[in-house]
């Protein structure tokens, strides 16, 4: 049942719709019960969408006719004919979306979820972006071995690795032999010393960021090349929200950090095409 007045979309408001001349408030919708049992049906076909704002009508034989399916829905529908404010409601429904993003990827693996087939857009040409090759070439030339954090099941960076460097292959599941296995969201890290580590997109989803950092300045000897996206950097927040990420760290938290456990950042690098993705280069003091 309607419990206000209409509002458009430069809110001016209304008690009739000024196409049917109907009033708003006390119009109770037909084959509610019918309409709801539809729309939870319709939710359960595609369960990787938590979060979905239903265009529904209902024709003259009394049938449920679904429009489309939105997956931004706008919040302010909800609020604005009566004036009050949903955050009441949205707050537990917000906690309850990052408590199954958390719990997905517990089950599933660190970087694979249900959302998005990350097993194949991670080997994309994405992570063989030209920064990763300018910083194997340039960025460590004195570098006499390499940790690769969050290595997945790509060998690209052991590719263009010069041939001289030992490499050190770290990820959640072992996608080659070489593979250290290693859970950092259970507060695991190789118990292994390297020169130089790179951290290319897995900051991120990492849940204990502030250990997981500390656990890597103490393993890095002489260098740490951080490839990641500060929330801060972002313009594209529904990029974000379609990524698994268990952290939103913005990039004076990440140079602190770095900074007490007795990194200093030396340059950092914007990718030409996507100034939110930033290669960082710290060295120990």
């Amino acid at each position: 049942i309607i419990i206000s007045d209409g509002i458009n979309r430069v809110h001016e408001r209304a008690q009739k719709h000024p196409d049917t001349g109907k009033t708003f408030k006390g119009f109770q919708y037909p084959f509610w019960e019918k309409l709801r049992a539809t729309v939870i049906e319709m939710a359960k076909l595609i369960p990787r969408m938590r979060h979905i704002g239903w265009d529904i009508a209902i024709n003259s034989a009394g049938e449920i006719v679904l429009i489309e399916a939105n997956v931004n829905p706008d919040v302010d529908v909800q609020q604005a004919p009566d004036s009050v404010g949903r955050r009441y409601i949205y707050k537990a429904l917000v906690e309850e979306l990052r408590n199954y993003k958390r719990e997905q990827m517990r089950l599933i693996g660190w970087r694979v979820n249900t959302l998005r087939d990350f097993d194949s857009s991670y080997d994309s040409p994405l992570r063989k972006e030209s920064r990763l090759q300018y910083a194997m070439i340039k960025l460590i030339p004195d570098c006499a071995s390499l940790m690769d954090l969050g290595c997945r099941n790509s060998k690209f960076v052991q590719s263009i690795c010069p041939a001289n460097v030992k490499y050190f292959p770290v990820d959640f599941k072992k996608h080659f032999d070489e593979v250290i296995a290693c859970d950092f969201n259970a507060g695991d890290f190789p118990d292994i010393k390297a020169d130089t580590i790179l951290c290319a997109l897995t900051a991120e989803y990492v849940e204990p960021l502030p250990q997981f950092l500390t656990n890597m300045c103490n393993a890095a000897q002489k260098q740490i090349l951080m490839w990641c996206r500060p929330i801060d950097k972002e313009i594209r927040g529904e990029y974000r929200w379609k990524n698994p990420f268990l952290n939103d760290f913005t990039e004076d938290f990440l140079i602190s950090t770095m900074t007490q456990n007795n990194f200093q950042l030396n340059a950092q690098y914007p990718d030409s095409k996507n100034p939110a993705l930033i290669l960082y280069d710290f060295r120990r003091l």
